[in-house]
């Protein structure tokens, strides 16, 4: 879906307004196993800018679509400073609500790759 392809392009150009402008007024942002989780579409925008999606980090991820559950989901590579090759690093599962995107799961577990038969690295 376009909502899809969008938070692919957001993520890979590091582009946190245009994340944002993808999700429910109430989305939730949940990243196992870390314990903290954010609700609503400005404290996710918040979080994600300052932790992950940088100024710095335009370019610095890839995303390779899959499903999990029965639900859209990407796996999220990040690009290895010394190689240059992208790992694996989080599986996003997504919820969607009609056109906007209600939920994001990044299970922060790079063999999660493995178990959904996507390459080692890009």
């Amino acid at each position: 879906t376009e909502v899809l392809g969008r938070y692919v392009r957001a993520w890979e150009q590091a582009d946190v307004s245009g994340l944002v402008a993808l999700l429910s007024d109430d989305a939730t942002l949940s990243m196992p196993p870390m314990a903290e989780w954010f609700r609503g579409a400005a404290a996710i925008g918040a979080s994600i800018g300052a932790m992950v999606l940088t100024a710095e980090a335009r370019g610095k991820f890839r995303l390779v679509e899959t499903r999990a559950n029965g639900l859209p989901a990407f796996m999220a590579y990040q690009r290895d400073a010394e190689s240059g090759a992208f790992r694996p690093l989080a599986l996003h599962v997504l919820e969607l609500a009609g056109d906007r995107i209600s939920s994001i799961t990044a299970f922060i577990d790079p063999r999660l790759a493995e178990k959904f038969g996507l390459p080692a690295s890009l």
